[in-house]
């Protein structure tokens, strides 16, 4: 699960990634990610409710809806961050 101000990151119908659920068990598979390391600094992000890579569609949105590891679903690791 990822959160978000105070909202949990769901993929809706559509494989479209919002920050609108307030669920923090990981019943809803829709609202469970798994990392998938793709190189040393490159990471990307596969949606538990339909087992598809997630990638930056329109407006700088997330969408789950590729079924493999293409260059375009890597998100690329700058810094670690483990507290702010």
């Amino acid at each position: 699960m990822i959160h978000e101000m105070g909202r949990f990151w769901r993929r809706d119908a559509d494989g479209w990634i919002k920050a609108d659920s307030n669920d923090n068990s990981s019943g809803d598979a829709n609202t469970v990610f798994l990392i998938a390391r793709l190189d040393d600094n490159k990471i990307a992000l596969i949606s538990r409710g339909n087992n598809r890579f997630c990638q930056r569609g329109a407006n700088n949105r997330f969408r789950a809806d590729i079924d493999s590891g293409v260059k375009e679903v890597g998100l690329i690791v700058e810094k670690p961050i483990i507290d702010r």
